[in-house]
């Protein structure tokens, strides 16, 4: 990877300009690009600043020891919680090849990582030529597949941690066509993006919401739907809804034992996405108008497609009815 340290803003009109960015003001922006024509990773340090402190639930009862190994990874704008819950899975270089392997996701997923991706892409049309954003990386085949199966689109990809950035950098370099080739991968908090309002035509999420606490999840959402496009679209991968008929859901140790891999999962499963996407939307100015829901795994998890109206649009229709 060449670097540049000028001071340099990427010819993006998607990104914020820094005089207009709610945050510190930016002394300088580091663009790197790759060595060959490919997708360019763009880093923008000011956005990554801690998220604001402390959820009850992203506390533990005693302060931890100066040394403790999670605090190593708390460093380049990644949140306390992700580094504290989750550096040993998405933080961690070794961590990062070892998941990143097929038969190992597919594992964790119960077999059903190649059916919840299948179910993902089914749901994007292949003559789609706007602008899509996938919020954060994902371990396996998931983004170089869309951009395959987006062969015409603007492809953007967002995530905190550069080892994962760079991860998805080397995927989407094998990946055929011009989407892949053509795709913009920026280091940014999900809960700060630096994009535009209404900057694009769809918004991707792949197994992201469980793993952020709360009021983060809330504020990751606020964001997704705020660089939305008034009559955009919402395409959300995750777990299900807590039930009382599958067995993982059923049986207390299988449970408890996912949970404790998955500290936000927890509370996360007994909420309603749906309603939570509406009153999302609904705070943006927007309506929606028709959700597409696919359960995997006996609803297990889940696959969930939104389309987004303006809301005075939505309320014109539903009056005319």
């Amino acid at each position: 990877m060449q670097t540049s340290t000028q001071q340099v803003h990427p010819e993006d009109p998607t990104l914020v300009p820094a005089s207009d960015a709610p945050v510190a003001s930016v002394e300088s922006l580091q663009l790197r690009e790759a060595q060959q024509p490919s997708a360019t990773v763009i880093e923008l340090e000011p956005l990554l600043a801690p998220a604001p402190k402390a959820h009850a639930e992203t506390q533990t009862g005693d302060a931890p020891a100066d040394n403790a190994t999670w605090r190593k990874f708390h460093n380049h704008g990644i949140p306390e919680y992700l580094a504290r819950r989750y550096w040993w899975a998405y933080l961690w270089k070794v961590s990062v090849w070892f998941f990143d392997h097929a038969f190992i996701i597919n594992t964790i997923l119960f077999g059903n990582y190649y059916k919840l991706m299948r179910a993902a892409l089914s749901r994007l049309d292949p003559k789609f030529d706007g602008r899509v954003l996938q919020i954060t990386c994902v371990y396996g085949a998931f983004t170089p597949s869309m951009a395959e199966t987006l062969p015409n689109a603007d492809l953007h990809l967002m995530d905190v941690a550069d080892v994962q950035l760079q991860s998805s950098l080397r995927k989407l370099r094998v990946a055929k066509g011009a989407s892949a080739a053509g795709a913009t991968l920026s280091r940014m908090n999900a809960e700060t993006l630096a994009y535009a309002d209404n900057s694009f035509d769809m918004v991707v999420i792949f197994f992201l919401l469980h793993e952020l606490p709360h009021d983060a999840r809330a504020r990751a959402l606020d964001e997704a739907m705020r660089v939305l496009r008034p009559n955009g679209k919402l395409l959300i991968a995750e777990y299900g809804e807590l039930g009382n008929t599958h067995v993982l859901h059923r049986v207390k140790f299988l449970r408890n034992t996912l949970e404790a891999m998955e500290p936000f999962l927890g509370r996360f499963r007994k909420e309603n996405l749906v309603e939570k996407i509406r009153d999302t939307a609904s705070r943006s100015g927007m309506a929606v108008t028709d959700v597409f829901h696919l359960p995997v795994f006996g609803g297990f998890y889940r696959v969930v497609d939104f389309s987004m109206k303006p809301a005075v649009e939505a309320q014109s229709r539903a009056g005319k009815s």
